[in-house]
């Protein structure tokens, strides 16, 4: 889940990289077909889980929403980190957790 999450973190530096050859330059270098496939996917993914949240939980704002994902990401991958180094977690816990994150 750590690596998921760097990797995601690289994709949102080279959309960043790529937005900004757009627009100072015009052009680009970079393939943009895979750079709008994966922000698409990107999209996809964001907005079934803030909906998703929102159906569920008792929001206000979308920053309380992005806020309280972040937060369940963090300390999901905190968990799964110090109960894997102590092999004290269950499969069906881990399995649960992966999926679902804490809240």
């Amino acid at each position: 889940m750590l690596n998921h999450k760097k990797n995601i973190v690289r994709h949102l530096q080279r959309f960043y990289r790529i937005r900004n050859d757009i627009v100072h330059s015009g052009a680009t270098n970079y393939n943009t077909n895979l750079f709008m496939k994966h922000l698409r996917e990107y999209v996809e993914a964001i907005v079934s889980v803030v909906l998703f949240r929102i159906r569920n939980h008792n929001v206000r704002s979308l920053d309380e929403v992005l806020s309280m994902i972040r937060d369940n990401v963090d300390i999901t991958i905190e968990i799964l980190s110090d109960m894997g180094k102590n092999h004290s977690l269950s499969k069906n816990d881990y399995e649960r957790l992966l999926l679902n994150g804490v809240f």
